[in-house]
């Protein structure tokens, strides 16, 4: 017989080798009788179709996410995670899960080993997952280029008791803001994206302010891109509404004063002198301040063309004084 201990698990490093996808032939033995088998080449499977996931197809995907790779660092982020805490307004083509670098290699090999699961030779990024009806969709893997640690909620999406990890909404916030930072949502992607991405961040904030899980709780410290001028001057003043949503989450003067220290004067928003336990503010609802210009708004809305003094003040138009109930 064939020794055991000759027998090597499929390695990550494996999957992308061009023979780890075609069976040669092989020997067994039974008693003085050799058998040998010949088989034809096995074509690697093919990538998921990108179409349009039914939010129960997203639960499912997310069900066994947790159940095969509850021993890994990952989060689940993107509109899986929206979706995951209840907003449902844009559906998903795929499951976007965070890992540290090292945990994208350990992910595929688990993938690998499960039955409902693929991995595609040349996407070292990509894991097709099964859903119940047997339609495989697309989970992406974003490793992250430093070591940090996740700040994540479990979630359970199926009656076995497997919790999923997903990224806390604080930690989207700040990914949704970076990416504006960046540009990812920039010319090319036109207004449309940008209004996607305020309306996101209005219902993260508002759902923020109503949970009072410290892992949900936004502070300074956790939402380090917001603190970009790119963002904060750029994006967040063409929404009269954020600046205000933000306050009432969390977000601080000494935030502000940071950016501006880097070389972008912007207005500092004042402290709350009514906090509430859950460090969110007794503020329910914002007036524009008297002589306000809206014209100020559309044009920041329109086009680049303002002065830095005019973005100060649309920045200003947001009042922030507080009437106790």
């Amino acid at each position: 017989s064939s020794n055991s201990s000759d027998r090597s698990p499929l390695l990550c490093s494996q999957l992308d080798d061009s023979q780890t996808w075609t069976n040669e032939s092989y020997s067994t033995y039974r008693g003085d009788t050799e058998l040998r088998h010949i088989s034809r080449p096995r074509s690697p499977p093919q990538l998921p179709t990108q179409g349009q996931m039914t939010p129960a197809s997203t639960y499912q995907v997310l069900h066994r996410i947790g159940q095969t790779f509850s021993h890994v660092q990952y989060a689940v982020c993107g509109a899986a995670a929206m979706l995951a805490y209840g907003n449902n307004a844009r559906g998903c083509t795929h499951v976007s899960i965070v890992c540290p670098a090292y945990a994208r290699d350990v992910i595929k090999s688990w993938a690998a080993a499960a039955s409902d699961m693929s991995v595609y030779p040349g996407e070292p990024d990509i894991i097709g997952v099964a859903d119940k009806d047997g339609d495989v969709w697309t989970v992406k893997i974003e490793p992250m280029p430093y070591d940090e640690k996740l700040c994540t909620v479990d979630m359970g999406f199926g009656a076995d008791g497997a919790l999923t990890k997903i990224l806390a909404m604080p930690a989207l916030v700040n990914r949704i803001a970076a990416a504006y930072a960046l540009g990812v949502c920039g010319s090319a992607a036109g207004e449309m994206c940008s209004d996607d991405v305020a309306d996101d961040l209005i219902w993260l904030l508002s759902q923020i302010c109503q949970d009072d899980r410290p892992e949900q709780q936004l502070t300074m410290q956790s939402v380090p891109a917001v603190r970009s001028p790119a963002f904060w001057i750029d994006f967040a003043s063409a929404y009269p509404r954020l600046p205000g949503l933000f306050y009432d989450a969390g977000f601080r003067a000494g935030v502000a004063e940071g950016a501006s220290r880097a070389g972008s004067p912007m207005t500092a928003l004042p402290e709350d002198p009514f906090p509430r336990e859950d460090g969110c503010s007794t503020l329910k609802k914002r007036r524009p301040v008297a002589g306000s210009s809206l014209k100020l708004r559309r044009r920041r809305r329109e086009g680049p063309n303002m002065t830095r003094a005019e973005a100060r003040k649309v920045m200003s138009d947001v009042s922030h004084r507080r009437r106790t109930s």
